[in-house]
């Protein structure tokens, strides 16, 4: 028997004399019957359903979401969501999408709550029978055949289902369909309920969850003046090397607050941000160094990402791919390859991989689905070669377009001082750039296949992959030629990562096929890629601009020093002498680049520990005409680490640097002081000093005297 709430004859108040409480959803037979529903808390069907055996659907309530003040005390569960607001309230400037600061700095502060719409109860969560996700293949049923009118009721990167062509509903669909109906599409863009928009962030999240986010400052904002400054430094060095955020959308989006932006993607772009900015403006923002802030920052993603509290899948793997790009320690097990395959393997389960003109997407969303997936292709064959490990993504796989300059067409985003505006050799880079991953991925499967060991087929193949380099580099439009890398440090970062793959092609020939070129010549292709490598990050150094360079200048720095040492071991004096230089010139931007990308400083540890094995031995080389070579060779030597450098000071071009052995013997001197043979007994405390304080998690080094600051104990695994 059904219960009729009664009520007094005061409207909405009950006989104890308090204000009822509503419920905040209800089904439409107990709505029809004005009966109070209990499905907001016992879940569908209600208990009146149930006993009556009907159907039990939920109605969209019409009063809204604003709260009505009560002087009553509140409900068990609003005192758990008020607590989290509470908790929120706390912390100094949180994040607000409707504060009007948000628009331009200097208009006060943000207001001191953080907008409720943003947080669902557990009870306000949509769980109908016809809308729930139980019933998603039978929506995909409804709406795969399309409609020209379907776009507009599916949220700009909202949800889709790819449709495979070996998965069992695509046949089924195929089968089910009638006579003249459109063939079913790959990617069915499904209209969502209200309640189930990507914009009510954390609907996932009770609050036993929401608590623990807000323990792990998952929702603590830097001022609207930092936020300014990260966004301007995450579009001027991040967004032009990957493009997977939709310029416009995100600027508008901050300031919106009826949109707000997904505080997964903030979060992710704030961390990406204090990689390239100033240390200042972090050190504003409560942080003791760089490192500090990219760790907090990555670890307030992080745990959005790990509880779930976002929902939209593109969005997730946006968030994915930026976090990929933090690796902290080589022992961790999420590191970059971890977060990589978790970006690749959700935009995979959209369908990302797959062309998309014949869905029903907006030519918006399908030019920003191209940028992402060549975004995280590209990444990938990167991730691969530095590592040696297969691919995730294989071509055949594929077939998305290649990306073309209309794909980067943009309506001009508000504040571009602070977002940034599109430049055409931004879009030259990102092109050329994915065309020579796709070289990449040939390199890396014709040169070492597990299963294909013939030396003549190698040898072949990889003639092959040097012709596709030079073709590549024969295409290059005039901004994008090397004589311009001085006018624009991304062509710089472009040319390093050809002459990486050309080091990687060369360096694995074998001599044994006769009809392949000889090892001689093909170990001076690879040692002249490496030379220009080092002339390109001496560059970058000069002009003060190693902190924006990518993560891919750091595998490509190793692969160059990899050749460089052969030189150091080979026992010929000269080429002992000049490969020094170019090692310690290496070493330079490695140490300036362990801040923003730790793995620097893994590598720089690495080559410390040669250069102390070196230094430390007795062998060295006999003394005759060794200065009169050493001279004349380093003048020739087209590496060009001189005058502009910026590494030795002006003062050391003129005071020669007389080397000798133990014995007093003149090996060589050195006139701008800088290229001392590693094996000779020379000065190497300005790279690499014995004093380098290294945390046990391989943040970044301090030069600190030894009487200042006790030595760190580093675990057995560190060079000591």
């Amino acid at each position: 028997m059904e219960t009729t709430a009664r009520s007094s004859p005061l409207n909405g108040v009950t006989r104890s004399g308090k204000p009822r409480q509503r419920s905040a959803i209800a089904c439409r037979r107990c709505h029809s019957r004005r009966v109070k529903c209990d499905a907001a808390d016992s879940g569908i069907p209600c208990s009146n359903c149930e006993r009556a055996r009907t159907s039990c659907q939920l109605i969209e309530s019409k009063r809204g979401r604003k709260r009505v003040a009560s002087s009553l005390p509140p409900s068990s569960s609003d005192t758990a969501t008020s607590g989290i607001h509470t908790s929120i309230h706390s912390k100094p400037q949180p994040f607000n999408p409707g504060s009007p600061i948000r628009r331009s700095t200097g208009e006060g502060s943000f207001p001191q709550q953080a907008p409720s719409s943003q947080f669902i109860p557990p009870h306000d969560r949509v769980r109908s029978g016809s809308e729930g996700p139980e019933t998603l293949y039978a929506q995909v049923l409804e709406n795969a055949g399309g409609s020209p009118e379907r776009p507009s009721l599916v949220k700009p990167g909202g949800q889709v289902v790819y449709l495979g062509e070996t998965f069992n509903l695509t046949y089924l669909l195929q089968e089910t369909s009638k006579k003249g109906q459109p063939v079913p599409k790959r990617h069915v863009l499904l209209p969502l309920h209200p309640m189930m928009n990507p914009s009510y962030q954390g609907r996932n999240c009770d609050a036993m969850t929401m608590d623990l986010l807000q323990r792990q400052d998952a929702f603590s904002i830097p001022n609207v003046k930092i936020c300014r400054e990260l966004f301007r430094v995450y579009f001027k060095y991040v967004h032009k090397h990957y493009p997977i955020l939709d310029r416009r959308d995100f600027a508008c989006r901050y300031a919106d607050p009826t949109n707000p932006p997904s505080f997964l993607l903030l979060q992710a772009v704030l961390f990406m941000g204090s990689g390239h900015c100033d240390v200042s403006v972090l050190k504003d923002a409560g942080f003791k160094s760089r490192y500090d802030a990219r760790l907090a920052l990555f670890k307030r993603t992080k745990a959005l990402y790990d509880l779930d509290y976002e929902s939209d899948k593109l969005t997730i793997c946006q968030s994915l791919f930026l976090m990929s790009f933090w690796w902290n320690s080589p022992t961790d097990q999420k590191d970059t390859w971890h977060w990589l395959g978790n970006a690749i393997s959700l935009a995979l389960t959209i369908g990302m991989h797959r062309d998309t003109h014949n869905s029903d997407m907006s030519l918006r969303d399908q030019r920003l689905w191209k940028k992402i997936w060549w975004s995280l292709f590209t990444e990938d064959k990167h991730a691969a070669a530095a590592l040696g490990r297969p691919v995730h993504i294989r071509l055949r796989d594929c077939d998305v377009e290649q990306l073309h300059e209309s794909d980067f067409e943009e309506e001009p985003a508000p504040d571009p001082e602070i977002f940034g505006v599109q430049e055409r050799v931004d879009i030259l880079y990102v092109l050329f750039l994915s065309e020579l991953s796709k070289i990449v991925e040939r390199i890396i499967d014709k040169s070492f296949n597990a299963h294909d060991t013939t030396l003549a087929a190698q040898a072949d193949t990889l003639q092959l992959c040097e012709e596709w380099l030079l073709d590549w580099e024969r295409r290059l439009p005039p901004e994008l030629h090397l004589s311009r890398s001085g006018e624009c440090v991304w062509t710089g970062m472009l040319h390093i990562a050809h002459c990486w793959f050309r080091i990687l092609t060369h360096r694995s020939r074998t001599p044994e096929n006769p009809s392949s070129p000889s090892r001689s010549t093909s170990h001076q292709v690879a040692m002249n890629a490496a030379n220009r490598m080092v002339r390109i990050i001496e560059e970058v150094l000069s002009s003060s601009a190693i902190n924006q360079c990518p993560i891919h200048v750091i595998p490509a720095l190793f692969a160059a020093m990899s050749m460089h040492t052969q030189h150091i071991c080979s026992g010929d004096p000269v080429r002992e002498q000049l490969g020094s230089v170019k090692i310690r010139l290496s070493m330079i931007a490695l140490r300036e680049l362990q801040s923003t990308w730790p793995v620097s400083g893994w590598i720089f540890l690495l080559f410390t520990k040669i250069i102390r094995r070196i230094r430390d031995t007795d062998d060295y080389p006999p003394a005759s005409n060794g200065g009169a070579t050493t001279e004349a060779a380093v003048q020739a030597d087209t590496v060009g680490v001189g005058e502009s450098g910026g590494v030795s000071p002006p003062e050391a071009a003129t005071q020669p640097h007389i080397q000798t052995t133990p014995n007093g013997n003149v090996v060589g001197w050195d006139p701008h002081g800088i290229s001392m043979p590693l094996n000779f007994s020379t000065d190497w405390s300005g790279v690499t000093d014995g004093d380098l304080c290294l945390d046990p998690e391989f943040d970044f080094m301090i030069e600190t005297p030894r009487t200042s600051t006790p030595r760190i104990p580093r675990p057995s695994f560190y060079p000591s």
